[in-house]
């Protein structure tokens, strides 16, 4: 499991010291948790879980994928922009939030021809 955070922390491009403040620990005890020198308590599982949207699963067996894609990983999303610094963000869900149904559809559409030109 210890190589498993690192690569999560790696996955995200923080520093040790940015990924502990997120889940409330000091950089060295992540140093030595990636090292395999201290174990990976339930508490820093359920932590890394929450702050960061990551399957359970995938952390503790290495099973599935690094990210949980249920509806929580677009909560913790949703609540990092509200509460956060991202401007850009707050206006955009505020926009979104007052679409009419007609602009939902366009979206839709949009949105639609987007994957299918991305998928090929």
């Amino acid at each position: 499991m210890n190589n498993r955070l690192k690569q999560i922390r790696k996955e995200l491009d923080l520093s040790q010291d940015e990924f502990g403040k997120k889940i409330g620990m000091q950089s060295n005890s992540i140093s030595t948790m990636e090292s395999g020198v201290r174990p990976i308590v339930e508490r820093t599982v359920i932590a890394v879980v929450k702050e960061f949207g990551v399957s359970r699963d995938w952390l503790e067996t290495g099973d599935g994928e690094m990210f949980d894609q249920s509806d929580a990983r677009i909560t913790v999303v949703l609540e990092d922009i509200l509460k956060g610094e991202d401007e850009v963000g707050k206006a955009l869900l505020k926009t979104i939030a007052t679409f009419s149904d007609e602009e939902w559809t366009l979206l839709r559409k949009m949105l639609d021809r987007l994957v299918k030109e991305y998928r090929g």
